[in-house]
């Protein structure tokens, strides 16, 4: 009987994950480990690569939190790049945020290169769809 809960629940959560990817359109997450623990979030573990339609994000670890709707995404450090041609950026975090209308908070030792200019912060806020940011 435990099984069949855990397989439930493990379900119940990849379904809420895969409705999420579909609100974040084009979203893909690769890792080495994936661990569904209960129905409201998911951990990926090792390596971890996630695309979007504008950027890409490298990390050591990435946890998905269904009521938020949000990726935070950790590494030593995490970067972030642009995907987009026309508005080229890269930055790096201690931690990335990652929302389902695109916005992205870099947190704690934060930077972003954009035209050869970097600015860094302890908090950049980044909407990637329209390139814009600013940090606090």
């Amino acid at each position: 009987m435990k099984i069949i809960l855990i397989i439930l629940l493990s379900f119940i959560s990849f379904e809420s994950f895969a409705q999420y990817f579909q609100e974040s359109k084009n979203l893909n997450i690769k890792a080495k480990e994936i661990d569904i623990a209960t129905d409201k979030n998911i951990t990926f573990l090792e390596n971890v690569l996630i695309n979007s339609n504008y950027v890409s994000i490298n990390a050591d670890s990435a946890e998905y939190h269904k009521n938020e709707k949000s990726i935070t995404i950790k590494g030593l450090p995490t970067t972030i790049h642009s995907t987009e041609k026309n508005r080229s950026f890269f930055g790096s975090a201690d931690k990335i945020i990652f929302y389902s209308d695109e916005r992205i908070f870099l947190v704690g030792n934060a930077s972003i290169t954009h035209n050869k200019i970097i600015i860094s912060s302890n908090k950049i806020v980044l909407n990637s769809t329209n390139g814009s940011f600013t940090s606090e």
